[in-house]
């Protein structure tokens, strides 16, 4: 949908002119033919694959390098922190809720959702430097883990035993 903004990545890769740059959609949505005319018109068509719905989103983060989550808003995006645990950089919005968890230089980069050329500039950062991907990846797995279902379960079971008990 219009929210999940895959216009500015697609935007920001046909700015790269850099044909070694492929981005995978996964999910399905109205805006399908929009998308796969923009990526046309901008000369990228063979760059872009949209899967469809997938089920197999872990064995996906594990055979790409980057993950972009350029949102117009979000509650607190569990796709970007899904590919954190994968260990994968983020590049993601600066909106609420995604700046909850990640950090600008450290979880990968943060711009402004409409912002396609601040985008591209943090994509050739971290295709241009694969030590640079691993170290933020590493640091990713670590971050995610307070997400973790149990981690979260135990801080609610919590917060309901202190509210009742008092």
């Amino acid at each position: 949908n219009k929210n999940k903004n895959h216009e500015t990545v697609i935007k920001a890769i046909a700015h790269l002119k850099n044909p070694n740059i492929i981005y995978i959609i996964c999910g399905e949505g109205p805006l399908r033919d929009y998308l796969i005319n923009l990526s046309r018109e901008l000369g990228i068509e063979k760059q872009i694959k949209l899967l469809g719905y997938r089920t197999d989103i872990a064995e996906i983060c594990k055979s790409v390098d980057i993950f972009a989550f350029l949102s117009r808003r979000e509650g607190l995006g569990i796709a970007a922190l899904e590919a954190m645990a994968s260990g994968l950089p983020i590049l993601t919005s600066n909106v609420h809720g995604i700046v909850d968890y990640s950090e600008n230089g450290k979880t990968g980069y943060t711009c402004n959702p409409l912002d396609y050329i601040s985008l591209s500039k943090n994509i050739q950062k971290l295709i241009s430097d694969a030590h640079l991907r691993i170290k933020m990846g590493k640091y990713n797995s670590l971050i995610a883990k307070q997400y973790d279902t149990k981690i979260v379960l135990d801080k609610i079971k919590k917060i309901y035993d202190d509210i009742l008990t008092t």
